[in-house]
């Protein structure tokens, strides 16, 4: 300890509670009027006779009550001092543990009520996030429906019965633009994900995959925010996409029946990127029993791991931070403009 006192880092001295510092401004008030007092005192004294002081005034020492009051204000100095809690030690905390959340992407287009899964794309890809759900990731979720604009249906929650109860009801109906705009989608999951440093997970839901995609995705997952699982909601075979509320296919502005199928170039590119994990669909639970016991063993997050494992330079965290302003701010006039062919063709 001895050592320690001797040799201080002021570079590291600080209080721990420097409020109490300010109760330093009443004792040097008290101070002041005490000296201010005993001059009067002194002024009031030359005033009486001098062969009549010793009978009016009580004998005493004025030097012995001036060091009285400056040892008095010295200990309450010395308290303020040690009740503001002066030192140059520093302490690691641990890195704070946060949960990771998880967002649920689910296509509401024209497309998801193909019938090539049956009973529909849109009913099989419920089913699968019911059987996660059920499969307990332990984690809080949220759902956001999208189509031609995003929405978010249930916000972040541990309660899987609100998501439950509000996924039956879904359907490309109550979407008031048509399209697949996945680009608005993932502006919803990131903002949502935002409510904590925590990186999160984006599971998608969708029938959608070109080309365009593919570089959304991979501009998405560049910035290491959040993991994107992927579950692919058709087939190589395909299926024709029926009209609104019918069976017969819909042909688009050239006459054309509008066909979707899945690409499985694109899904392989896909597949390829390091944030990003494109599962297939079983006909068990086996794919999102899997997805859920990935979810339990990454749920907590440490901060203080993040900096010990982040190796990035400043530069590269400045290339980050630009996509990151570009995703969230440059793409926002684009949120309610994508519309694709295929649901933008009439019956």
């Amino acid at each position: 300890m001895l050592n320690d006192l001797i040799h201080i880092n002021w570079e590291d001295f600080h209080f721990l509670r420097p409020m109490f510092l300010w109760l330093g401004l009443p004792a040097v008030a008290a101070l002041v009027i005490g000296y201010i007092g005993l001059r009067e005192e002194v002024k009031w004294k030359k005033v009486i006779a001098p062969h009549l002081r010793p009978y009016i005034i009580k004998k005493g020492n004025d030097n012995l009550k001036r060091r009285m009051q400056v040892a008095l204000f010295l200990f309450i100095g010395v308290a303020i001092f040690g009740l503001s809690g002066p030192t140059w030690g520093t302490v690691e905390v641990p890195g704070k543990t946060l949960e990771t959340p998880v967002v649920v992407l689910l296509d509401l287009s024209q497309s998801m009520m193909a019938t090539d899964l049956q009973p529909t794309r849109l009913e099989r890809a419920k089913f699968k996030i019911l059987d996660l759900m059920e499969a307990n990731p332990r984690a809080r979720m949220a759902l956001v429906g999208f189509s031609g604009t995003a929405h978010t249906v249930v916000p972040l929650t541990s309660d899987y019965k609100i998501i439950k109860s509000h996924l039956e009801g879904l359907s490309p109906q109550m979407m008031p633009f048509k399209g697949t705009n996945l680009e608005a989608a993932l502006i919803v999951a990131d903002t949502i994900t935002n409510v904590t440093a925590a990186p999160g997970t984006v599971i998608l839901f969708s029938d959608d995959f070109s080309d365009e995609t593919f570089d959304l995705l991979q501009n998405f997952s560049n910035q290491g925010i959040s993991r994107v699982d992927i579950f692919p909601m058709n087939t190589v075979s395909g299926a024709d996409v029926p009209v609104p509320g019918g069976s017969r296919p819909m042909k688009d502005k050239a006459g054309m029946v509008v066909y979707s199928a899945l690409q499985p170039d694109v899904m392989d590119k896909l597949n390829s990127l390091e944030m990003v994990t494109v599962h297939q669909l079983t006909l068990d639970n086996s794919d999102v029993e899997f997805l859920a016991s990935t979810i339990v063993e990454n749920i907590e997050f440490s901060e203080e791991d993040k900096k010990k494992e982040s190796k990035a330079t400043a530069n590269e965290q400045a290339v980050v931070m630009q996509r990151i302003r570009k995703f969230r701010l440059g793409r926002l006039h684009h949120v309610h403009s994508l519309t694709f062919p295929k649901d933008q063709a009439s019956a």
